[in-house]
């Protein structure tokens, strides 16, 4: 009779495992079909925002992206549509505000670094020479703004320097000691100008 019981209860036991592992397959393939939908959606909706900003319908198309973000919220080219949008209709703080999220979800999207350009152009925050003449967007992936900043590093001692030197005019140092062999068998003015102007080449750092 206990070997019945045991027998029983190690059954119902299985059964209990497998009908929890047949749960979790079930939703874990239920939730792989939802991602699947929604980014399906999402593509849907995103061209046809793209058809809508071709035809200058500008509310529906920002309706679209929004409904884009709404489906991925990290789909950086569905902001960057929204900020187009935004753009045009000279929204620009929340032009700015949507091409920022771009940036943060893919900082390396060129359209957005573009747009990014255009929206500092428009808000005043470039130079002078630019802001003074509207000049007429190329079809570039480049827009200079004052605003921008770079940071290198630099030599801090001497044998680093000369390092650099000896690094940035390999070729230079190359063709020295085959040219030099000859110029200085022409005539004084050219000897002397080439001379000069290798030594100014090594001291120029100093």
């Amino acid at each position: 009779m206990k070997k019945m019981l045991l027998v029983s209860a190690l059954i119902i036991f299985l059964l209990s495992c497998s009908n929890e592992s047949s749960e979790k397959v079930f939703l874990e393939e239920n939730l792989d079909n939802k991602n699947t939908e929604s980014q399906i959606d999402s593509v849907y909706h995103y061209v046809r925002a793209h058809r809508y900003l071709e035809i200058n319908n500008l509310s529906a198309a920002e309706s679209r992206f929004k409904k884009v973000i709404e489906l991925e919220p990290d789909f950086a080219r569905g902001f960057l549509g929204l900020s187009n949008v935004k753009y045009l209709t000279n929204q620009l703080d929340e032009a700015k505000e949507y091409n920022n999220e771009a940036l943060s979800l893919k900082p390396d999207l060129e359209e957005s670094l573009y747009l990014s350009g255009l929206i500092h152009k428009k808000l005043n925050k470039c130079s002078k020479f630019i802001k003074n003449k509207n000049y007429p967007s190329k079809n570039w992936k480049v827009v200079y703004c004052n605003s921008a900043k770079v940071w290198t590093s630099v030599p801090t001692n001497l044998s680093k320097i000369i390092s650099q030197k000896i690094r940035w005019n390999k070729s230079f140092i190359r063709n020295l000691f085959f040219t030099g062999k000859h110029y200085w068998k022409k005539s004084l003015p050219v000897a002397f100008y080439y001379y000069i102007h290798s030594i100014f080449v090594f001291i120029y750092p100093f």
